[in-house]
């Protein structure tokens, strides 16, 4: 019941943003909140953004990634902190301009193909990472964007941060696995 309430939640929270922005998959392979709670255990989470869809410097479309993410983490007082170079290992968020699958966006080699600079209806991917795995994925569209601080851009980046860090995993209740068969 807990994983029908949580899937219909993100739908009615994608829903809502009129703007073009869309979830429309998430995965919680390796997810816990104690993991979440454990990779930002000293208050901040490391953040790795990849494209830029704005003409903006990079520099300012982290901050406003890093902004958008504010508050989503179960932590809610966790600080989002854009890294140069990207970290490619260890805990951390990366988000992908242009896109990315679950099986590519966590690897030390992660490059996407460069996302398109013209403020176009686009993909967005997100996953919270441990080295080369993702324990939490999210990907998303994205309608035009007026620039980093468009306010479209911060519900979508507000939206996937709820979804990449729930309270409990939605494949999961009371520590049962639906692929177990013994979970009423």
């Amino acid at each position: 019941m807990r994983y029908v309430l949580t899937a219909l939640l993100a739908v009615v929270l994608s829903a809502c943003a009129s703007d073009g922005a869309q979830v429309s998959f998430s995965d919680y392979t390796g997810y816990s909140s104690s993991i979440a709670q454990y990779g930002a255990r000293n208050g901040t989470m490391a953040l790795a953004v990849f494209g830029n869809p704005t003409r903006a410097d990079q520099a300012t479309l982290d901050a406003a990634v890093a902004d958008g993410l504010r508050g989503t983490h179960v932590d809610r007082d966790t600080v989002f902190v854009p890294a140069e170079p990207p970290p490619m290992a260890g805990y951390r968020t990366v988000v992908a301009f242009g896109g990315a699958t679950q099986q590519q966006i966590c690897r030390p080699d992660f490059r996407p193909a460069a996302a398109p600079k013209a403020a176009t209806a686009d993909r967005l991917a997100a996953a919270y990472c441990l080295d080369d795995q993702e324990l939490s994925y999210v990907s998303a569209r994205h309608g035009a964007l007026s620039g980093p601080n468009d306010p479209a851009l911060h519900r979508l980046l507000n939206t996937m941060g709820h979804e990449l860090f729930p309270l409990e995993n939605p494949n999961m209740r009371d520590g049962c696995a639906p692929w177990t068969g013994g979970c009423d």
